[in-house]
């Protein structure tokens, strides 16, 4: 899993086993059959996110979930990987 971020936009890339994963954000279920990578534009400057993504694959196998946590905040133009 690899999280990037920007002030507008917060980028999220999965390579793995499974076909899709299932992400929530606070809680929230956002996308399940996503492609990588999934790109959230839906963000606030300086609010703290924490996504939970799920792999899973057509016949009901479930991975472990994993966690991603990131605060947003204003910097225009760069990257950050986590």
């Amino acid at each position: 899993y690899n999280l990037k971020m920007k002030s507008y936009a917060i980028t999220i890339n999965y390579a793995g086993f499974f076909n899709f994963v299932l992400i929530t954000k606070n809680g929230v279920p956002i996308t399940g059959n996503y492609i990588s990578p999934f790109i959230d534009y839906n963000v606030t400057i300086n609010t703290n996110y924490t996504y939970v993504l799920t792999p899973y694959d057509n016949s009901g196998n479930v991975g472990t979930p994993i966690t991603l946590t990131t605060t947003t905040f204003y910097t225009l133009g760069e990257n950050y990987d986590m």
